[in-house]
């Protein structure tokens, strides 16, 4: 019950609850599964704890496009340059975790969040961008589908082109 406020859940039939209560606990277990391996995170639920596989793949947003370009699928095949760094270790690289709430915008969240951090390595302060910019402007045929997917490839290659504005100045929408 504490998951169902917590989330503002609302099941319009006793037969509804029963199905979410039966995937929440499905999730119970794959969560205490995966924190009884002691890895570098600990999971927990969240808003989609009670969704079936299919409602939670609508969702998604990287999709297999055709079309696109060769580049997007070169793999980096050199030497390092260096031994390595977690730049989460560094305070104020990594920008904090958002939410894209029901839209399928994965991919603008992944290119923006990249950016935000290669622009403070290079020694700038930090913005947080926009992803909603890209959901609605980083848009074509063989490119990105706003709240329907797409690739951070896309976006990239959009914002080569054009510059992203702060998350203050276009926020997100989700849609």
């Amino acid at each position: 019950m504490q998951y169902v406020a917590t989330h503002g859940k609302n099941y319009a039939t006793v037969e509804e609850y029963n199905t979410r209560q039966a995937l929440y606990e499905q999730t119970h277990q794959i969560i205490e599964a995966s924190n009884a391996r002691n890895s570098s995170y600990v999971a927990g639920f969240n808003q989609f704890s009670d969704w079936t596989t299919e409602e939670y793949e609508v969702m998604l947003g990287l999709k297999n496009l055709a079309g696109r370009d060769d580049d997007a699928s070169h793999v980096f095949t050199g030497v390092a340059n260096s031994s390595g760094k977690d730049w989460r270790d560094v305070s104020g690289v990594v920008t904090p975790v958002k939410d894209q709430g029901q839209c399928g915008s994965c991919w603008a969240f992944s290119a923006t969040e990249s950016v935000e951090s290669a622009y403070v390595i290079a020694g700038n302060e930090q913005v947080i961008m926009a992803p909603q910019e890209l959901v609605d402007c980083s848009k074509g045929l063989f490119s990105n589908h706003g709240c329907n997917g797409g690739w951070y490839y896309y976006a990239w290659k959009w914002l080569a082109t054009h510059k992203s504005m702060s998350e203050a100045d276009y926020p997100y929408t989700s849609g």
